[in-house]
């Protein structure tokens, strides 16, 4: 599948309410040379060329046909940003990035109590919604600033801060399994439900019989 073709995807994908917030964004952030991505996307969105012939055909009367390859790529790269935005008030994966991203440009500055504020916001919703996948990196930009600052009682503070992190990968390794087991076993059970073999069967009952299932899927339910 060709570049015009990822883009036109994306943007068919979009929203009324998605497509009026990128118009909105692209004049703002976008505004050298006439904001030929906007006007690239203007095309796009209205014609909707299935081929990359068909998109040069649409701008040969453009002052901008000669680089087409590398306005695709801006506009793609608008049109993902101005999404991100758009759906960061609404997913706490985003409002958990955002508060992160604040908190590095805080620390890079000094600002180590400001930013220590706004990482434990960030933990507290981590842990709130279960975005586990956070906890890593919420460890790892508390110990950049415990080196930083260096207070005092400073053993206790990186010990309690390890000793969370570790607990908190043992939870994550165990999250992992636990959804892998439940992945495979669903897969099967659809599998068999279509086509009763007894291998699947065998499969089924070996999955369920984990402990980590034995509360949710007892081996009996698969004779």
């Amino acid at each position: 599948m060709n570049t015009s073709n990822h883009l036109l995807h994306l943007v068919t994908s979009m929203t009324k309410q998605e497509k009026r917030y990128f118009k909105l964004y692209a004049s703002f952030y976008n505004k050298d040379k006439g904001n030929v991505c906007l006007q690239l996307f203007e095309i796009i969105d209205k014609e909707r060329p299935q081929h990359e012939q068909d998109l040069h055909q649409a701008v040969k009367k453009k002052p901008y046909k000669h680089r087409i390859a590398a306005l695709k790529n801006q506009l793609t790269e608008l049109l993902l940003d101005s999404l991100a935005s758009f759906h960061a008030a609404k997913q706490s994966s985003f409002q958990i990035r955002r508060l992160l991203t604040h908190a590095e440009i805080l620390k890079n500055k000094g600002l180590y109590e400001h930013s220590k504020k706004l990482i434990a916001r960030a933990e507290k919703k981590v842990r709130d919604t279960e975005r586990n996948e956070f906890l890593v990196e919420i460890a790892s930009r508390k110990r950049a600033i415990l080196i930083r600052q260096v207070p005092d009682a400073f053993e206790t503070h990186i010990d309690h801060l390890y000793q969370q992190a570790e607990a908190d990968l043992s939870m994550i390794l165990h999250t992992n399994h636990y959804l892998k087991l439940m992945d495979v076993m669903q897969v099967l059970a659809t599998r068999y439900a279509a086509n009763p073999v007894p291998e699947d069967r065998e499969k089924l009952r070996s999955i369920a019989a984990d402990p980590l299932l034995q509360n949710i899927s007892p081996t009996s339910s698969f004779d």
